[in-house]
């Protein structure tokens, strides 16, 4: 449930989530910071599948996930540090994006209620969800895959609604990519730390590829056919939904 939990949820958030906020509102992508971090995407993805490509996750590969996560947290630090310091384009949206009226006390405020807020509400569905999944046989990983998944993914469809209706494009897409890597590196660690054993094939030679090919639509979306920017449409965020809906179809088929 564990492993399916962070290889679903990455699959949830790329699909499900940004294919319902474009279908809610367009998205269009500037941000050349976060075209810098797709490829990143891309290597806790190719990385934390060849550490348990063997069908096992011990303690040695949950390390250097930590390791890998650790690594690329400092790189987009150093990198955001100096696009402070140059002419980047995040350099402007960092300034346009700073609260003028809001203090610190109050925007602590209210992230951490609403933090609060969102994990309450997740996990109290997650909890009922699989309780009458397992009453039905549903299997432990197509749980993870799929109830638990979106339970964990519902929090970042909230924060994607609201900043895609704020007009924060790049912020949607920078939580999603931001949560995928944190998926597939911290969160896939987490079993092979607490308690290492064997993984089913199909999370290998199914779902993995799904996560691959939807990914690489993404990357596609984002970039787009202009110098500048890339934008998901209502028509391409229904084809992500409907990929997502067909992905679930045939894990309970």
């Amino acid at each position: 449930m564990g492993i399916g939990n962070a290889v679903g949820s990455s699959i949830a958030n790329i699909s499900l989530v940004i294919g319902i906020t474009a279908v809610i509102k367009p998205l269009s992508i500037h941000s050349k910071l976060l075209k810098r971090e797709l490829p990143i995407l891309f290597i806790a993805m190719i990385l934390s599948w060849i550490l348990i490509i063997d069908g096992y996750l011990g303690r040695f590969d949950a390390s250097m996930l930590i390791i890998a996560m650790i690594l690329i947290l400092a790189f987009i630090i150093l990198i955001v540090s100096k696009a402070r310091k140059s002419d980047d384009a995040i350099k402007s949206e960092l300034k346009k994006e700073k609260p003028i009226t809001m203090t610190n006390s109050v925007a602590a405020f209210q992230f951490t209620s609403g933090l609060i807020l969102l994990f309450a509400s997740s996990k109290m569905l997650i909890y009922g969800a699989t309780k009458i999944a397992t009453i039905f046989g549903i299997s432990d990983l197509v749980i993870g895959l799929t109830i638990v998944a979106v339970g964990s993914s519902l929090p970042e469809l909230a924060t994607c609604i609201s900043g895609a209706l704020k007009g924060e494009d790049d912020l949607v897409l920078g939580n999603l990519i931001g949560s995928n890597i944190f998926n597939l590196l911290a969160v896939m660690s987490m079993p092979g730390l607490i308690h290492p054993s064997s993984l089913p094939k199909l999370v290998l030679w199914r779902d993995y590829p799904i996560l691959f090919i939807i990914s690489i639509l993404l990357v596609g979306m984002s970039y787009g056919y202009k110098k500048n920017a890339g934008t998901i449409n209502r028509i391409e965020g229904t084809g992500l939904t409907l990929i997502y809906i067909g992905y679930v179809f045939y894990l309970y088929h």
